[in-house]
């Protein structure tokens, strides 16, 4: 039956370095939700309408969660209170970053360089300084809609992923923006992890 509704699960990223609780997103009301393992919910904000979560990552050390969406927008928030144990986290949005014509697909925040590193279904991948909120570098070319990033914490070289005409490009960045490397291969790629 077309009018019965199809309940999907939110996505979740999970808090580091406390494992005891998640951040939920992608709630039928639009919500974000701070919530632990057996579903108690420790704190939650409400996206504007037009702004559907559509990924999302947390700094290693719990302080920073940054989100992309429909509107475009990469938004970093910080996060304060998650490390005491029944405590409610607050939210303060700190920046939104502008740079993206179509919906943020992939995001990744990493502490340790500053850096915070946007995909989007425009093909656009950018580099922005973490800490501050500003453009660092766009990494070109674009050429289909990214699916994924990735960074090396060994030397701080990013790995981007997008998809066009049946096939992903993998592509390796140095931290100048120079593309030293790629592979193309017949199937998609939607997450990646470098160990």
């Amino acid at each position: 039956d077309s009018s019965t509704p199809i309940l999907l699960s939110a996505r979740r990223r999970v808090f580091y370095p406390d494992t005891q609780k998640a951040i939920a997103w992608g709630n039928a009301d639009q919500s974000v939700r701070v919530i632990s393992n057996d579903g108690k919910v420790f704190a939650a904000f409400d996206v504007p309408e037009d702004d559907e979560i559509t990924c999302a990552d947390i700094s290693h050390s719990g302080s920073i969660f940054v989100t992309g969406g429909n509107s475009q927008v990469v938004k970093i928030w910080f996060v304060s209170g998650w490390e005491k144990r029944n405590a409610e986290p607050s939210f303060r949005l700190y920046r939104k970053l502008y740079g993206h014509t179509h919906s943020i697909s992939s995001l990744l925040a990493n502490e340790e360089y500053g850096l915070l590193i946007s995909g989007g279904l425009d093909g656009k991948c950018i580099v922005w300084d973490l800490t501050r909120g500003y453009f660092v570098t766009s990494l070109n070319p674009p050429l289909g809609p990214i699916t994924a990033v990735a960074i090396n914490p060994n030397n701080c070289e990013i790995i981007t992923a997008s998809f066009a005409e049946n096939q992903s490009t993998l592509r390796l960045w140095n931290v100048n923006g120079k593309l030293p490397a790629s592979r193309t291969m017949n199937h998609t790629v939607l997450s990646m992890a470098i160990s």
